[in-house]
C-alpha cells in the first residue's frame, strides 16, 4: 500500500462548545467522541450531510494545543492542508460546534471563587520544598478536621473521593488507573516522591479537574486531601495515564494464555474496552515487555527445578523423580528432561489397577514448547488414573525408550508379560516399546 493510499484515523468531537476562562486557556466543553477510520479526502464523504448542518467545523494534530486549531471547509484550501497533514501525521482531530446554539465563538468561562481557592492551593504544592519533613508535619496542618469520614478504597471499583485512604502509594496509582479506565477521562500523573502524588486532567491545563494524595503519619496511610472532581474539558478518546507498563498489567495473563496476541488486537481491545485510543507503538512495546517478562517467569520457574525434586523427595522418600540437564555454550545447565512418579500413585497402581495402561504424548502450549509424556491407567471404578508422566524437548523414540526405562523400574514390569499397553502406535513409541517390553500386548 502506497503513502498516499492510507487510512486515517479522525477523532471527532461534536456537541460540545469553546470556552476560554480567566487566564486565556481554551478547552472544548461537553458532548461526545467517536473513532473514525477512513481516507482523508472522504471525511466529508463518511459522515452524513445532516451531521454537519449548522455546524462550524475545526481540525488540528494531535501534537498541537487548541488554540492552534483551524477552522475546516470543504473544498477550500483549509481542506487540502488537512488531507496533506493527515497522511503524515495518522491521527486529526476534528471539533463541531452549532453556531445556532454556540454563536460566540469562545465563550468566557470564569471559575468560581471555590473553585479559584482550590486552584490557588493546589498550585501552591507543586513548588514545595522537595526536602520538607513530612513525617514531623503536624497532623492537622493540612486543614485535617476531627471527625471527618475516610474512605478506604475498593480495588476495582475505579472511583476517587475526597478523604479516601490506601495502604501504599501504588494502590494510589492503581486507583487512578482505574478511573481513567473506567470513565475515559484524559489525567495525566504528577509524582512528587515516594510520599506524596498527584495527578491533572492531561487535556488543557485550563481544566479544572486534579486530585493530590499524601501520607498522613498519625494514620499510617496515604490520604486523598484535594480533589476537584469536575472537569472542564471534553474527552478526547486518550489518556497520558495509560502508559506501556499499564497495558502490561492489562494484558499479561491473556498474551500468557494466547501468545499470538497481535499488537493490532491489543489496540482493539482497548478501544472496545475502555473507550480509549493507544498508539499502535504502544501496544507494540507492551507486548514485547509482556513477552519478556513471561519469559523471565519461565526461566525462573524452570531454574528452580532442582528445588521442586529435593521438596518432593523429602516428602514423599519412595517416589521416583529423574532431572536431566546439559551444558550450553557458556558451560551452564540447561533443562533436558524431568521424570515423575510420586510414591503414593504407584503403589496403589500396582496393588489395586487392572494390568492396562495408556501412553501418549501432547503439546505444551507455552513460550518455551516441548511435550508432556504419560501413563494413565484405569482404577476399580473405571477411572482414569495417572500415574507417571514426563516433560521432554520432543516426541521421539530416545524420549520414549527413556520413559519406559523409568517405568519398568517403578513397576517391575520386566519384559511386559501380563500387561497391556494401548497407545497411538507412533513410530518412535513402537520401536521403544519393542525394545523395553518385548512381551508386552500393544
Amino acid at each position: 500500500m502506497s503513502f498516499n493510499d492510507c487510512e486515517v484515523t479522525f477523532s471527532v468531537f461534536s456537541g460540545g462548545h469553546w470556552v476560554k476562562n480567566h487566564s486565556g486557556d481554551i478547552s472544548y466543553i461537553g458532548g461526545e467522541s467517536r473513532s473514525i477510520d477512513c481516507y482523508p479526502e472522504a471525511f466529508f464523504t463518511t459522515l452524513s450531510e445532516d451531521e454537519f448542518a449548522g455546524q462550524k467545523v475545526w481540525y488540528k494534530m494531535p501534537f498541537e494545543l487548541l488554540h492552534q486549531r483551524k477552522l475546516l471547509r470543504n473544498g477550500e484550501q483549509s481542506f487540502h492542508n488537512m488531507v496533506e497533514a493527515a497522511k503524515w501525521c495518522g491521527v486529526v482531530e476534528i471539533f463541531m460546534v452549532n453556531e445556532v446554539e454556540h454563536p460566540v465563538e469562545e465563550a468566557f468561562y470564569e471559575h468560581a471563587e471555590e473553585e479559584i481557592r482550590v486552584e490557588r492551593n493546589v498550585a501552591g504544592f507543586v513548588d514545595e520544598d522537595p526536602n520538607f519533613d513530612y513525617h514531623n508535619t503536624p497532623p492537622n496542618s493540612d486543614g485535617e478536621e476531627d471527625g471527618v469520614k475516610l474512605v478506604r478504597w475498593k480495588k476495582g471499583i475505579g472511583e476517587l473521593k475526597l478523604n479516601q485512604v490506601f495502604d501504599t502509594l501504588e494502590e494510589f496509582k492503581d486507583a487512578l488507573v482505574e478511573y481513567s479506565l473506567k470513565e475515559g477521562w484524559n489525567i495525566k500523573q504528577n509524582p512528587w516522591g515516594k510520599i506524596k502524588c498527584g495527578a491533572i486532567c492531561g487535556v488543557e491545563d485550563g481544566c479544572l479537574w486534579r486530585i493530590y494524595c499524601s501520607y498522613e503519619e498519625h494514620l499510617g496511610k496515604w490520604k486523598v486531601k484535594t480533589y476537584e472532581d469536575v472537569h472542564t474539558c471534553f474527552k478526547d478518546g486518550r489518556s497520558k495515564i495509560l502508559k506501556k507498563s499499564v497495558i502490561v498489567k492489562l494484558f499479561l495473563d491473556e498474551i500468557r494464555t494466547y501468545p499470538e496476541y497481535r499488537p493490532k488486537m491489543i489496540q482493539d481491545q482497548i478501544q472496545q474496552r475502555y473507550n480509549l485510543i493507544a498508539t499502535y507503538d504502544q501496544c507494540k512495546k507492551a507486548k514485547e515487555k509482556t513477552i519478556s517478562i513471561i519469559n523471565s517467569d519461565y526461566v525462573e520457574q524452570f531454574s528452580r527445578l532442582k528445588d521442586y525434586r529435593n521438596a518432593i523427595l523429602e516428602q514423599n522418600k519412595e517416589s521416583t523423580v529423574v532431572l536431566e540437564t546439559v551444558p550450553n555454550d557458556d558451560g551452564n545447565e540447561i533443562f533436558r528432561r524431568f521424570y515423575v512418579c510420586f510414591e503414593a500413585m504407584k503403589n496403589a497402581w500396582t496393588m489395586w489397577c487392572r494390568p492396562v495402561f495408556g501412553v501418549d504424548g501432547c503439546f505444551m502450549k507455552c513460550t518455551l514448547k516441548g511435550q508432556l509424556l504419560a501413563a494413565v491407567g484405569k482404577d476399580a471404578n473405571n477411572g482414569m488414573y495417572p500415574f507417571a508422566w514426563a516433560v521432554v524437548d520432543v516426541e521421539n523414540e530416545e524420549n520414549w525408550t527413556w520413559f519406559f526405562k523409568l517405568l519398568k523400574a517403578d513397576f517391575n514390569l520386566q519384559q511386559g508379560q501380563h500387561y497391556t499397553i494401548i497407545s497411538d502406535r507412533q513410530k518412535g513409541l513402537l520401536n521403544a516399546v519393542q525394545n523395553e517390553l518385548p512381551h508386552i500386548e500393544h
